[in-house]
């Protein structure tokens, strides 16, 4: 647990810029699992989602352009 404890410490010392891998970092402390999975998944729904707004703005550019 103390050693956990430290390597914490140390890690907020230090200034990450990565966020994300930060956030990784800490997760695996704590839990003991690798997060990087959960966190790839949520971008990938995220990206289908924006994938689909886009092709419906697209459908209903062309829609507009017709009338």
């Amino acid at each position: 647990m103390d050693t956990i404890f430290y390597a914490f410490l140390s890690l907020s010392k230090i200034r990450i810029k990565n966020k994300k891998k930060a956030k990784i970092l800490y997760m695996r402390f704590f839990t003991g699992k690798d997060i990087k999975q959960d966190l790839y998944r949520g971008k990938k729904k995220s990206n289908l989602k924006n994938r689909k707004a886009r092709k419906a703005n697209n459908i209903k550019i062309i829609l507009k352009k017709i009338q």
